[in-house]
């Protein structure tokens, strides 16, 4: 009995203390501030969506923690390669526009938001080509020193239709 009394007061006080070392919860208040915050940026960032302003929508991203952007099955691990690939993806562009269909913001803690976006997106080329699609985001923002940042972003598209202008 005493061989077994030993591991379970053991296990006992590890729950226990690791349940006293959590953050308080946020209150309603507090999540509608970071809400807000967080939604103010995404304004700005759609804003240098549509003015093909690639420092504008890089400027959002973490420099310090940066995991990854995943989208159309293009995987880039770094701000730098993010950068490169956008300036590429905007050079074949004349315009594009976002509609927005939801947004939800999701507060995890006091400074990590999880940010899931349904739109509608139109895509002019400069071909002469336009695509429409509806896009499935994720964003992951972290409170940094800077600000609110953006450490993780996933795309997906669906129902792409193309047509010629």
């Amino acid at each position: 009995m005493k061989k077994r009394l030993f591991p379970f007061i053991l296990l006992t006080g590890m729950i226990f203390s690791a349940c006293q070392n959590q953050c308080p919860p946020l209150t309603d208040h507090q999540k509608a501030d970071i809400e807000k915050q967080i939604l103010e940026i995404y304004d700005s960032l759609i804003i240098s969506f549509t003015k093909l302003d690639v420092d504008g929508i890089i400027n959002v991203f973490s420099s310090d923690e940066f995991l990854g952007y995943i989208g159309s099955g293009t995987e880039i691990l770094s701000k730098t390669d993010l950068r490169d690939n956008m300036k590429g993806w905007f050079s074949y562009r004349n315009s594009q526009k976002v509609e927005q269909k939801k947004v939800r913001v999701n507060v995890l803690t006091k400074d990590i938001v999880l940010v899931d976006i349904l739109r509608d997106g139109q895509i002019d080329l400069k071909s002469g080509e336009s695509w429409a699609a509806d896009w499935s985001i994720s964003l992951i923002f972290k409170k940094e020193n800077s600000g609110w940042k953006i450490i993780h972003d996933h795309e997906s598209t669906g129902n792409v239709r193309k047509s010629s202008l």
